[in-house]
């Protein structure tokens, strides 16, 4: 994937411009959501994911949701998996039923 430059890198990433990133339906704004849900802040990174769960073409990234199942935020696991419910995403079982038994 390309690394497509969508934030200002001096300015902060806020909440408003991840989700304005939701109406954009380009390669683009699809990258930028990805790289927006790597970033080490939760909480930018759960607005990214739930941005992603919203998006008409969300499901490119479900790599990105994947992975967050298995991250140690449980705040991002379960944005993950409100992610995979709304979408009834299957190949998510797995990782969902291992959730359950690590309870």
């Amino acid at each position: 994937m390309t690394r497509i430059p969508f934030f200002d890198t001096h300015s902060p990433i806020t909440h408003e411009a991840i989700c304005k990133l939701g109406l954009e339906e380009d390669a683009g704004a699809l990258n930028a959501l990805a790289e927006a849900a790597t970033l080490k802040d939760e909480f930018i990174q759960r607005t990214a994911m739930e941005t992603i769960g919203r998006h008409p073409q969300g499901r490119e990234l479900r790599a990105v949701i994947l992975n967050a199942l298995r991250d140690p935020s449980e705040y991002l696991v379960r944005t993950a998996c409100e992610v995979v419910a709304q979408w009834e995403l299957n190949e998510a079982h797995e990782f969902v039923v291992a959730l359950l038994e690590s309870i």
